[in-house]
């Protein structure tokens, strides 16, 4: 189990000139006795804090990122479960993604809907009232005996 970081409220160089190395460094990095240039080192740590925090918020939908299959992303409020892999496919593509959990934007209206179930007689109207179960509605059912 990790700890929670201390003083996360400071990333690491907002200030400092941070400036990023080539493309080429960051595909092969540093060889031998080579040493980064302080600016890379911010830039690198800036980088590492960042994404961090980014992670610990929760992350949320992107276009351009790799998702594999069963990857979590919050996109307005709502976390979605990717169904499987994609890239630059939206939340809304039912197709890739589905709600992982029902949130407190729909899981009230939830909640009350199954409350009128259990408890408000009439509420489906195709099925029988507790309090009342008959119907003149058409049933089919399988065979049924009764004890006499």
């Amino acid at each position: 189990m990790y700890n929670r970081p201390i003083n996360y409220n400071i990333q690491w160089s907002s200030a400092g000139n941070p400036s990023p190395p080539t493309q080429e460094k960051m595909r092969n990095g540093w060889n031998g006795n080579e040493k980064p240039l302080v600016e890379h080192m911010n830039w690198i740590l800036n980088r590492i804090d960042g994404a961090i925090g980014y992670f610990l918020q929760g992350t949320t939908w992107g276009s351009e990122v790799y998702y594999p299959k069963d990857a979590l992303v919050n996109h307005n409020g709502v976390i979605y479960r990717a169904k499987d892999v994609n890239t630059n496919k939206a939340v809304t593509d039912t197709n890739f993604w589905e709600v992982a959990f029902y949130s407190t934007l729909n899981g009230e209206s939830l909640a009350e809907e199954i409350d009128k179930i259990k408890n408000q007689d009439g509420y489906l109207s195709k099925y029988l009232k507790i309090s009342d179960p008959v119907t003149t509605a058409r049933m089919k059912a399988g065979s049924f005996q009764a004890d006499v």
